[in-house]
């Protein structure tokens, strides 16, 4: 009963969760206003410039891109910060998360009209597919099991499509641009919020598997990719799965 009863008294100082998820904030949320968020968006900001998402040493007026280049696209960006471990009581817990996005609700044509997008052409890997791959790896104890996450998966692919020109919010203008009324700069990665995104990057993805390590797409399991190889001396053949949820990858 004392071991209960001090195992119960731990569980109050330090309670049990069974999930920790990223808790998205409301830009109305002064949290999301705070020093540690701000933080975070800046750095995400600043990696997004020194991987070159978008052409900054190159900017334009506006009314100048949208003559030179009609069938051009125009957007905003925006940041989002989410909060991981925001369930624990204790704030050192807390690990806050920014991402700088594309404002895919608004990308609009040289005209103003609201820009139209084809449907969605890639799709992600179903729940039974890593259903499998867990079954697989509990049964054979040879087989390893990984997971990863692709980091800023979206801008690893080049942009493709109409010339999408991006303006930047005011906190982030270089000194080149204060001589600007209505600044752009084109956009040369894919970037979050873009409607297109998520499919450029799913293509460079599979480009990545198949045409360079050799593996093949398995029909009917969308973003399953499979590859049979042969150990040597004179081992049982192996094989290796790689199962993609847009940016999660699951290796067998």
């Amino acid at each position: 009963r004392k071991e209960s009863s001090a195992a119960s008294d731990v569980y109050k100082r330090q309670p049990l969760w069974n999930a920790m998820v990223t808790k998205t904030l409301h830009p109305s949320d002064p949290m999301s206003r705070c020093e540690r968020a701000e933080a975070a968006v800046d750095e995400e900001f600043a990696a997004l410039r020194v991987e070159k998402v978008w052409r900054e040493n190159e900017p334009m007026e506006e009314a100048d891109a949208k003559e030179q280049f009609p069938d051009a696209h125009f957007a905003g960006l925006h940041s989002i910060v989410g909060v991981k471990n925001h369930e624990s009581p204790n704030e050192d817990d807390h690990i806050f998360k920014g991402r700088v996005v594309l404002d895919g609700h608004a990308v609009r044509d040289s005209t103003g009209a609201a820009a139209i997008f084809s449907n969605i052409g890639n799709t992600p890997s179903t729940m039974a597919a890593a259903r499998v791959a867990l079954a697989c790896a509990a049964v054979d104890q040879e087989l390893t099991l990984l997971q990863s996450d692709c980091k800023r998966a979206y801008t690893q692919a080049k942009f493709d499509g109409p010339p999408t020109f991006i303006r930047l919010p005011k906190r982030w203008w270089p000194e080149h641009w204060k001589r600007f009324k209505r600044p752009v700069c084109r956009l040369d990665k894919a970037l979050y919020g873009h409607p297109k995104a998520g499919d450029i990057w799913g293509d460079r993805l599979e480009h990545v598997l198949v045409c360079e390590r050799g593996l093949q797409p398995i029909e009917g399991w969308p973003s399953v990719f499979i590859k049979r190889f042969e150990r040597r001396n004179g081992g049982k053949p192996g094989v290796m799965l790689v199962i993609a949820y847009v940016d999660d990858l699951l290796f067998l």
